[in-house]
């Protein structure tokens, strides 16, 4: 389950609106009011269920009495994947404040001023990435005002940066760091001053050099088995997207044993196990794909090695593992089992 957001407060703002903004918790929000003690409903913000934001402004009729909502939020491949408690805002009456402009965040440097296109960017991408800088590149629909770009790590709200040129690319090197989430959006701002709207790009989601598992382990499971199992980095619910695990044998090459395996999981068995030889595992996390892709460090098992099995055929033991029509059914203890050494079997 995700951390739930935390000091959501909501506050009178305008003619029209209130403003409800909270820290922490994300990356994505869903946004639910409850309006004159009545239950919680949705709120969709410019369109969108889920959202990066972590302060929004509502539309709202003088008197009501009203409270909010925030629910942490992921999706993956579009569909909801994991969520949060919901963390409750202050109740509070709203009546329209008195006269004077308010800025719409305490980040912005100046109120706007009016004009310019009404149509926000789109196609908002990363054009590069590292741990320590991020580029992005859009399509401006217009000329604008203002152009407010705005940056968030692991869903908390770190600045707006506001543009009067009209710019179409824009670096980031302050904020990456390794293990981060990375969000960024573009905005608007429509009819400045009380009441004002804003319009929104697409928002994009990248994430930097995930930690690495820690504290890789194994042992036996049962007679023919090996149980793997790692723990968690830092930030991992939001850093991990799949995690991968290699194995190697008697000191050979490392070959891919498993690929795309879920970021909850800490432990996976084997049963593809020859006894006698040497075994051990090394775990990494993903994160994006294609170009951007993301791989951490591996986490690296010490070795293992299952005692052969055998049976004995006349005077001879046999391993167990070449099969054939005279393996017997009487099989030799694990504990008191044999390993072959060149030609010869020997105690193992």
């Amino acid at each position: 389950m995700l951390a739930a957001p935390r000091n959501v407060t909501v506050s009178n703002y305008s003619a029209t609106q209130q403003r409800v903004s909270w820290s922490g918790g994300g990356p994505l929000y869903r946004l639910y009011v409850s309006v004159n003690g009545g239950s919680f409903t949705g709120v969709t913000i410019s369109g969108q269920t889920y959202f990066p934001y972590t302060a929004v402004f509502i539309n709202c009729t003088a008197g009501q009495r009203r409270q909010y909502r925030v629910v942490s939020s992921e999706l993956r491949n579009g569909s909801l994947w994991d969520w949060s408690e919901g963390a409750d805002s202050n109740v509070l009456v709203f009546q329209p404040p008195g006269g004077g402009y308010v800025p719409p965040d305490p980040h912005d440097p100046t109120p706007p001023v009016s004009g310019g296109s009404s149509n926000p960017p789109t196609g908002l991408k990363i054009t590069s990435l590292s741990d320590t800088s991020i580029k992005l590149s859009w399509t401006n629909n217009g000329s604008y005002a203002y152009l407010v770009g705005n940056v968030q790590v692991n869903g908390v709200q770190k600045g707006d940066y506001w543009w009067t040129n009209n710019p179409t690319t824009w670096t980031d090197n302050t904020h990456p760091k390794a293990n981060q989430l990375m969000t960024y959006f573009l905005l608007i701002v429509i009819n400045p001053g009380p009441g004002e709207t804003y319009k929104y790009s697409n928002t994009v989601h990248i994430r930097t050099t995930p930690a690495a598992p820690v504290n890789a382990q194994v042992e036996k499971c049962g007679d023919r088995g090996i149980r793997v199992s790692w723990g968690r980095s830092a930030n991992w619910e939001k850093m991990w997207q799949w995690l991968d695990v290699q194995r190697q044998e008697s000191g050979g090459a490392w070959t891919s044993h498993v690929t795309g395996l879920s970021p909850d999981a800490t432990s996976l068995e084997d049963y593809e196990i020859h006894p006698g030889r040497l075994y051990r595992y090394r775990v990494r996390a993903r994160a994006n794909t294609g170009n951007f892709e993301r791989v951490s460090a591996w986490a690296t098992s010490s070795y293992i090695r299952l005692m052969a099995l055998a049976v004995k055929i006349g005077t001879a033991w046999k391993d167990v593992d070449a099969g054939g029509p005279n393996i017997g059914a009487a099989f030799k203890s694990l504990d008191g089992a044999w390993v072959k050494e060149g030609a010869v079997w020997k105690p193992a």
